[in-house]
This record gives C-alpha cells, structure tokens and sequence, in this order.
C-alpha cells in the first residue's frame, strides 16, 4: 500500500495573534462547558449577549465543537479574556 501525505494550505495568522490565542487558551481550558458558561466566567455576563448578536453563534454547544474560523471570529468580539 502507498500512503500519499498532503500538506494542507498555509493559515494565514489573525492580525491580533496574542489575543486569539489568550482566547483560544481560556476557552479549551473549559472545552467541556458551553460556551455561555465560559463567556460568563472569562469575559462577564455581556459577552454571551454580544457574541449572539454579533455572531449569532450558539451558546448552548461545547466549546470542544467550535472550529477554528469560529475561534477567530470569537476571539475579534471578545477581545482578551478578564484576569482571574
């Protein structure tokens, strides 16, 4: 059998890297909650009202569900999470 590897295309980096990633971090530490749950506790209880309407992402999923476009979106509405 032959097994043939692609590479898959290059991402291009968010403008604001250190805040996706501050928010990528925060959110998969809690991947097992919702993501109001999370939203609640890392940004206050705003956030889940402001990624709704900016968004219209579903709350009631399992951050562990939410891809990477997804991430990127969230992470340019939420901005860097609270200090704990």
């Amino acid at each position: 059998a032959c097994v043939r590897i692609a590479r898959a295309p290059q991402r291009t980096r968010t403008a604001q890297y250190d805040v996706f990633a501050a928010v990528v971090a925060r959110l998969l530490q809690n991947r097992r909650k919702t993501l109001r749950a999370v939203l609640r506790v890392g940004w206050g209880s705003g956030a889940a009202d402001r990624v709704t309407e900016e968004l219209g992402t579903d709350l009631q999923r399992r951050v562990g569900e939410v891809g990477p476009d997804e991430l990127e979106a969230l992470a340019r509405v939420l901005g860097p999470p609270q200090a704990r």
